[in-house]
């Protein structure tokens, strides 16, 4: 199914509730729930409780290269990356730039959960690392929930990058715009249709920009899948390359409701350079 535009989830309540989701009434490609204060967050209800932050949202896979739109047509798919993530609660306080991950689900047990090398984190670590916070905030502890197949051409790659930035936009409290977060996407992911799709949700076209002289020249620009440098991985004390202003834009493009989306994924995994050779 189609993801189209989830409303945030809003919680005044003090105790933790479980969420259930109505995937009939899915609309988006974020859900954030917060317990604790009542400071309303960009994504949803930011709430205080018992002196910890509890934030949980979701991340949609997306098929992308749909018809003629190589690189430039995407669309969110009803197939998740979900994220809980608390503060305060590690039980490991002397954990590696101060975060602990778990991992439950699609290809778990090959995930790395070190912090300075899962994509994911490394993500979050670039994106604060650019807004001069060096680590997580202390005792940061990060569940992943992944129902996305790897390596199955359903953009699980930039559905992680997508997670990254939401998490480090949260924890690192930087109220970075969709727009500003879908730049420092593309200085790590280089296919827009695949995180646009994630990131706005919904049947997307994406271009990358012709970007200033004194931009292309930097050697970081255009990337591949991989984090500029220094980034991420272990903290060099650098502050890693910042984005320019507007690398990609994106448009929005009507579905209509009785139009299903089906997608088969296969049982194996295959290359993206090889995958045109199954097509044909």
């Amino acid at each position: 199914m189609i993801a189209g535009d989830r409303l945030p989830v809003q919680d005044e309540s003090l105790e933790p509730r479980k969420k259930e989701r109505k995937p009939s009434a899915a609309r988006g490609s974020l859900v954030m729930t917060r317990i604790g204060s009542a400071e309303t967050a960009k994504y949803g209800e930011n709430l205080a409780f018992r002196g910890k932050v509890l934030t949980h949202y979701e991340v949609p896979c997306s098929s992308a290269n749909i018809g003629p739109g190589f690189d430039v047509a995407g669309v969110a798919l009803t197939r998740f990356l979900e994220l809980h993530v608390k503060i305060g609660e590690s039980e490991n306080s002397r954990a590696t730039s101060n975060c602990v991950i778990t991992c439950e689900g699609e290809g778990s047990q090959n995930i790395d959960l070190a912090p300075h090398r899962n994509l994911l984190t490394r993500v979050a670590l670039y994106v604060l690392r650019c807004h001069d916070q060096h680590d997580f905030p202390p005792q940061t502890s990060v569940h992943i929930k992944n129902d996305i197949p790897l390596g199955r051409g359903l953009g699980s790659s930039g559905a992680c990058v997508v997670a990254g930035l939401m998490l480090a936009n949260e924890v690192g409290r930087l109220g970075l715009s969709k727009d500003r977060m879908l730049d420092y996407c593309l200085m790590i992911e280089r296919h827009p249709d695949n995180v646009a799709a994630a990131l706005y949700g919904g049947f997307v076209g994406t271009y990358l920009s012709d970007l200033d002289p004194e931009d292309m020249v930097r050697k970081e620009i255009p990337l591949s899948e991989v984090l500029p440098t220094p980034a991420g991985g272990i903290d060099t004390g650098l502050k890693p390359p910042i984005p320019p202003l507007g690398i990609g834009n994106h448009m929005r493009f009507p579905w209509s409701p009785t139009i299903k989306a089906i997608v088969i994924i296969p049982d194996f995994g295959k290359a993206a350079t090889r995958t045109e050779t199954c097509i044909h």
